[in-house]
């Protein structure tokens, strides 16, 4: 291997640092444009915004911008990723045992807390608005809530006696929760988030705690079936 040595016991390999550096400037560079995007669209308004001011407000020539997306679909899309990974880093650096009701309580707040952003809450709520309209946005927010959903589920699938289909829903609804508190907040600026967080967490809670003193499994397809038997007897 051509290298030489760094330091005492560093050694850099000189055919690959090159294209090392070139991958970090390139990463750096989307970094840097996700975040002018998200000041334009926050302070301009997302349909008004353009290439332009993104460009501008990252302070390179509109020519440069395009060779990191290709359009502004592009980084509407880039940008629900990156949040979506974000949230998804801070379920796992949470991770705890669902019976570690302390831990749990933690995450819940920590979670709430990061729904009272305004930055955040315009930017996702102007993402569902469009993906309600744009197919290639919806597939988009399909498929990272499809792969949140299976994250949550990998997790907690050996924990909760629970069918596949009430773990889903327990899912949706912990998310429901979330993105709505996500958005109301911003009509209630002077609500006390202390307190607001306070009520979530310990509604949330209660759920946690029904869980486990009292679990049930739900089966459907089962119970479906005694029902539809049920109603031809009656018959």
């Amino acid at each position: 291997m051509v290298g030489r040595k760094v330091g005492k016991s560093v050694s850099v390999d000189l055919k690959k640092h090159g294209r090392s550096d070139d991958v970090e400037n390139a990463q750096n560079r989307r970094k840097a444009l996700l975040e002018a995007a998200k000041k334009c669209f926050c302070t301009i308004g997302f349909h008004q915004t353009t290439m332009r001011d993104i460009a501008k407000a990252a302070g390179i020539s509109v020519g440069h911008i395009y060779n990191s997306f290709a359009s502004k679909e592009e980084i509407v899309e880039a940008m629900a990723i990156q949040q979506t990974e974000e949230f998804s880093q801070m379920l796992l650096e949470d991770e705890c045992e669902p019976d570690d009701l302390k831990g749990v309580e933690e995450h819940f707040r920590r979670v709430v807390k990061a729904m009272f952003d305004p930055e955040s809450a315009y930017l996702v709520v102007s993402f569902m608005n469009e993906a309600f309209t744009n197919e290639r946005l919806h597939n988009l927010a399909v498929t990272l809530m499809k792969n949140f959903r299976e994250q949550v589920l990998d997790i907690c699938k050996s924990e909760r006696p629970f069918s596949r289909e009430e773990m889903e829903a327990q899912v949706v609804f912990m998310l429901s929760v979330f993105q709505g508190l996500l958005f109301v907040m911003q009509f209630h600026p002077n609500l006390s988030k202390k307190v607001v967080t306070d009520v979530v967490v310990d509604r949330l809670m209660l759920i946690i705690r029904h869980d486990i003193e009292q679990p049930r499994q739900l089966e459907p397809e089962k119970s479906q079936g005694k029902m539809n038997k049920a109603v031809a007897s009656k018959k």
